[in-house]
This record gives structure tokens, sequence and C-alpha cells, in this order.
């Protein structure tokens, strides 16, 4: 799974290159898209917002540089809980994500009102007060 861009770099266009070489499946993940691995387990996906996204066109893939804004973001519902993996999200694509839980929409997007939520943001650096708000946050719904 990736965010459907390339960075224009060229390591990344090489890891691309080889996974494709390799027959390695890739998906592009976009807002609003949806996995169900079994009749407990959904993925949903919430970024990136393709429309929203600054990127020029080059060769196959759209070129992002702002590969961390960009993100997979998804909601994971296994066997009645909810997770909200996060990833590298910078502070403007978190503030985001914020605004939808504030407004409800993300809620009433995947049906979560008062479910069991959790956040996991599985990133190696990031933003402790926003990251500590979303939580605080996604508790509320």
């Amino acid at each position: 799974m990736f965010n459907g861009t390339t960075s224009g770099k060229e390591n990344f266009d090489k890891l691309l290159d080889t996974a494709m070489e390799r027959n390695i499946p890739l998906y592009a993940i976009q807002q609003g898209m949806s996995y169900k691995a079994d009749k407990e387990t959904s993925l949903h996906f919430i970024a990136p917002d393709l429309a929203h996204m600054e990127v020029e066109a080059s060769g196959s893939l759209p070129v992002s540089e702002h590969q961390n804004h960009d993100s997979v973001v998804f909601l994971l519902e296994m066997a009645g809980a909810s997770l909200l993996f996060t990833r590298d999200m910078d502070a403007a694509a978190e503030q985001d994500l914020l605004y939808m839980i504030q407004d409800g929409s993300l809620a009433a997007q995947f049906e979560q009102k008062g479910a069991d939520l959790g956040v996991n943001e599985g990133v190696h650096k990031g933003y402790l007060y926003i990251r500590c708000r979303l939580i605080q946050m996604m508790h509320q719904l």
C-alpha cells in the first residue's frame, strides 16, 4: 500500500521499479477506499485525499514532494474495536484530521460514533502536542 504518488527521488523510484520487476503488488490508496479482510476485520482509508493533493504529473505516477503530508491513514476495525493508524502525517495533515474528528465527519464517514477507538501513530517522529490532542479527541467519539 502506498499513497499513489512518487517523491520524484531516484531511490524511491528505484524501490517502486524493483517491486514491479518482482511482481510485488502495489496498491495506490486514496480516501474513501475500504478493504474487508474477513467478517471481523476491515480497513477504511481516510487519507490521502487525492483531490486535494499538490502533485505534478510525471510519467505514470504523480509526483508529490510532501510524502509525509500525503501519508496513508486508515481506520482498522477488528473484533468490535477500532484503531486509527496515522503514520508520518505532518502537522497540517493532523490538523485536518482533528477537524474531521471535531465536526463528526470522520465518525459519520465510518459509522464510529461511540465505538472503542484507539490511535496508533506508527511513526519515528511526530508532533507531541497534536498527537496527544488527537488521542484525547478520539476517546471522546
